[in-house]
């Protein structure tokens, strides 16, 4: 239970890097 738990937050915590990245991408950040 609890590893299905921190597996679920990493590959949210993953999805929200992508969409910061695309975000950055978008405002020229990078």
């Amino acid at each position: 239970e609890l590893i299905n738990d921190l597996c679920a937050v990493r590959d949210q915590r993953d999805a929200l890097e992508v969409e910061v990245g695309q975000l950055e991408e978008v405002m020229g950040c990078r």
